[in-house]
């Protein structure tokens, strides 16, 4: 087998060997992983501007013939993969032949905004770009860019240097980038994400951010009913191996029917990138706003991302910062038909904590004016989960979590002694080895739940102080229906 010599640069590759299989361990070691100046102090870095209109109207044309060409083929990828396309590059410019296209000439462009300096881009060996097209509220499931062959053939994990996204219009969700990698290829560090960039399509705007950071698209914050259209580039110190990225080669270049117009200048286009408008990366301040709404995002599967942000954040870039009260990424959501969960749920040595409250919908703030019940709920959740998350945060290694809604969890209410009108309310489960203990934190009437209630009831269980719920109801066994 001829092996790339890029395959070296694994730390646990050995070049007379095939890759190894069915295991995700080898990955490239990364000591500092950005390879440009940009990102020394931020996770991202973005432009506005970026692109002369008569060169970005002719980007959109072929942006939408490119979505279109996908959607008609079917390559059978695994996970349902799609083709993207490579370019190779020296010197920050394409290797072997001019810009055929205008995608193409915007990458020499962009190379050359996000790389400032001769020594940067001759760094980079090419250039991962593709296209996607999206429903406004669509979410994208937070993942890592990689080599997809490589990971899906040789369970190997290799990520781009650098990533970025074109917004080809305004509308649709923002891209959610955190402060998390994975270093083993499975776990992921840090678990409790407390910092991301917030990032909302713009027209003519360009972000980039670090190539081995998690990222998605939150589908509950868009804010408009519009179409989203990306453009992705992703900068690589070798070509991600075939067949999930390929060259544009002539034939494919008529299928798509790309080239079909007069490009610019290419070396007046090039100065006008000097002349893109630097994004200032904003820290928000909550305390500026009038008041937070707590968003629900959906990490991988069950897991769920539980977030405070401000109401009616304008459409910029952001940093968010969040205290331990403001964020969660450890809950699932309770699945009772979810025949995986509930095995894990009963087999977990675990102790198991359970929240039981009305979650918000998904309206957005500005338009729940006149709908004081929607306001009520999110308010309750906001004050709910300020109490909760910091405690929980504490328990991360020491329990497992879930977030019960009580219309979908009227069996689970039924088993520890309440119903719905009992809710907001807090449970523990132990289950391991045919346990079945059950313990109930409720506030008392007129009363809510505090941050301090609820580290004290945590703190009483794992000290042996509460006292088990026994229903009249339950078999002779002590065990119920959950």
């Amino acid at each position: 087998m001829k092996l790339d010599p890029a395959w070296a640069e694994f730390s646990c590759w050995n070049p007379e060997q095939t890759p190894p299989h069915k295991r995700a361990e080898c990955i490239h070691t990364y000591n500092s992983h950005y390879h440009t100046s940009l990102l020394e102090t931020e996770l991202t870095a973005g432009f506005d501007n970026v692109f002369p209109d008569e060169l970005f109207k002719q980007m959109i044309k072929e942006a939408n013939l490119v979505a279109d060409y996908v959607d008609t083929i079917n390559e059978g990828f695994m996970h349902g993969k799609k083709t993207t396309y490579f370019i190779d590059m020296k010197n920050g410019k394409i290797a072997d032949h001019k810009p055929r296209f205008a995608l193409e000439r915007a990458i020499e462009m962009l190379i050359k905004l996000d790389y400032p300096t001769d020594e940067e881009r001759n760094q980079i060996f090419g250039a991962e770009w593709w296209v996607q097209r999206r429903a406004s509220t669509e979410n994208i499931g937070f993942h890592y860019d990689k080599d997809e062959a490589a990971a899906s053939l040789h369970s190997l994990l290799k990520c781009p240097t650098e990533g970025t996204i074109t917004y080809m219009t305004s509308d649709g969700s923002p891209t959610v980038i955190l402060n998390r990698t994975t270093p083993q290829g499975n776990d992921p560090d840090p678990f409790l994400v407390t910092h991301a960039a917030l990032s909302y399509p713009k027209y003519n705007r360009h972000v980039m951010f670090r190539g081995n950071l998690a990222h998605g698209v939150a589908g509950t914050l868009s804010q408009s009913e519009k179409q989203r259209t990306t453009f992705l580039v992703n900068y690589w110190q070798y070509q991600p191996i075939e067949p999930n990225c390929i060259h544009v080669d002539n034939k494919l270049m008529k299928s798509i029917k790309l080239g079909m117009t007069v490009l610019p200048s290419g070396e007046t286009l090039l100065e006008q990138v000097d002349s893109a408008e630097t994004l200032n990366v904003q820290n928000v301040d909550f305390s500026a706003f009038n008041g937070n709404e707590v968003v629900e995002i959906e990490l991988r599967g069950e897991d769920h991302w539980f977030i405070q942000v401000p109401k009616d954040l304008p459409p910029n870039l952001w940093n968010l910062h969040w205290s331990t009260d403001q964020v969660a990424n450890f809950l699932q959501v309770l699945d009772l038909d979810n025949e995986k969960m509930m095995d894990s749920f009963w087999e977990s040595e675990k102790p198991k904590l359970l929240l039981f409250i009305e979650k918000p919908t998904k309206t957005k703030i500005s338009d729940m004016k006149g709908k004081s019940n929607d306001v009520e709920v999110q308010d309750n959740f906001l004050e709910f989960t300020s109490a909760a998350f910091p405690e929980m945060g504490r328990q991360i290694n020491k329990m497992d979590f879930y977030f019960a809604e009580p219309e979908k969890s009227m069996d689970v209410l039924e088993s520890f002694g309440i119903t719905a009108d009992n809710v907001p309310a807090i449970a523990i489960h132990y289950t391991y080895n045919n346990a079945d203990d059950k313990f109930l934190l409720q506030a008392e009437a007129g009363s809510k739940l505090t941050a301090d209630d609820v580290t004290q009831f945590i703190s009483d269980y794992k000290r042996g102080k509460l006292v088990p719920i026994v229903l009249e109801d339950e078999d002779e066994d002590g065990s119920d229906e959950l």
